[in-house]
């Protein structure tokens, strides 16, 4: 039998099918958000969900839905901001709020910041595709392009 999951937003059809080969899926087709009552009802029984950046995913509904194991967020395009401009590549950030599973209620989420390499126009036709990375930290006080930058000099 295949995990259930939930995807809480409209997604293109090819997404749906290619989730649908390893899952069974329950699908919000409306072009609206679920009051936060109505996403935990349709989380039961699941073990992953699909949201958009604007559902909250918090403490009170991971204690509600103790099957779900995997939450994962869509970035909206214009979410994305040029960090770097190589010579084979673009380099995007966007940031995410982040709270592993047993995160205390009371601290801050940490910061979850994803990059997004692109690669330029001629190299898309050699088969290069889009790859993403991501950086996780509780440093806010820090421009992202600085933490990303001393990830790397770690790396």
């Amino acid at each position: 039998m295949k995990p259930a999951i939930l995807i809480a937003r409209q997604v293109f059809p090819e997404i749906e099918a290619r989730l649908r080969e390893h899952f069974e899926v329950d699908i919000n087709d409306a072009p609206v958000d679920w009051p936060q009552e109505e996403l935990i009802r349709r989380l039961q029984g699941k073990q992953g969900v699909f949201v958009a950046a604007t559902e909250r995913i918090d403490a009170k509904l991971l204690a509600a839905c103790p099957e779900l194991r995997a939450v994962c967020t869509a970035v909206a395009d214009s979410s994305w901001v040029e960090l770097d401009e190589r010579e084979s590549e673009h380099v995007h950030v966007a940031e995410v709020e982040f709270a592993p599973g047993n995160w205390p209620k009371d601290a801050k989420p940490l910061r979850y910041i994803a990059l997004r390499f692109t690669p330029r126009q001629q190299d898309i036709f050699d088969g290069a595709g889009r790859r993403y990375h991501a950086v996780v930290s509780n440093r806010r006080e820090m421009p992202i392009d600085q933490i990303v930058r001393w990830h790397r000099g770690k790396a």
